[in-house]
């Protein structure tokens, strides 16, 4: 912000808050002193909008919109580590598992969450793992390691966005997710396994000589919204019925 727009703000920020400098200083000495004090604390706010608003705003150059591009393409090409290991036929990568979470925002029917946060939080919530890959609790990683390398990640991801504030808003995202710290971030946590015993059931289908049973095992009674809880339920009939009939 420059000093003449600066000055034109506080002009206009003190025209609103209790008149010129002149007029409060014709004030008894202990008004004055609190007027003042009001203003400098309103003032300031008011500059801290501003400055935060023109860094929401600042653009990312063009350089860091490839770079960062081009990390986001790598989750196109990594495959999903699950799969893999199960010998999956054409298994899927680590963005289509982040796009079809996305999808189900436009799904769910709570009112009391942002759909608009759920989809953010789903297309970067695994973002990290365009740089370290995707670690499995199986590969001999401890839960504090895999925090730290993927923290340093998404902080390698925040220090190309900048100067602008996407990157720390995408950080916050992730971390949100990291900590289960909103209603949307524990949706999102459901979305993740959801989606991906969805899939499951989409190999067994195709690929029936697959054993695709730790999976479902593995996130059994783990789910905690219930709009969730009930897609699980049908997905779970379903498949019952399909065992049923292959007798």
């Amino acid at each position: 912000v420059s000093t003449q727009s600066t000055g034109a703000f506080e002009k206009h920020a003190r025209c609103h808050i209790g008149g010129s400098k002149d007029e409060t200083l014709e004030k008894s000495t202990l008004g004055c002193q609190h007027n003042k004090q009001q203003e400098q604390t309103i003032v300031h706010l008011l500059f801290e909008i501003l400055n935060h608003t023109t860094s929401t705003h600042m653009s990312v150059s063009p350089k860091s919109v490839i770079e960062f591009m081009k990390i986001c393409g790598k989750l196109k090409t990594t495959k999903r580590t699950g799969w893999v290991n199960h010998k999956v036929n054409l298994p899927e990568s680590i963005s289509d598992h982040m796009y079809r979470m996305a999808i189900l925002s436009f799904v769910i029917s709570d009112e009391k969450v942002s759909k608009e946060k759920l989809m953010k939080i789903a297309l970067v919530h695994d973002l990290a793992e365009s740089i370290v890959g995707d670690i499995t609790p199986f590969q001999g990683i401890e839960k504090k390691e895999k925090f730290r390398m993927e923290e340093s990640a998404m902080n390698s991801i925040r220090e190309i966005l900048k100067p602008s504030s996407i990157g720390d808003e995408i950080y916050s995202l992730w971390m949100e997710y990291e900590t289960a710290s909103s209603l949307e971030a524990k949706i999102v946590k459901d979305f993740d396994k959801f989606e991906m015993i969805m899939q499951a059931r989409e190999y067994e289908e195709a690929q029936q000589e697959l054993n695709l049973e730790c999976f479902f095992s593995s996130v059994k009674g783990r789910f905690t919204h219930p709009e969730v809880m009930s897609w699980v339920e049908e997905l779970d009939r379903e498949r019952a019925v399909k065992k049923s009939q292959d007798k």
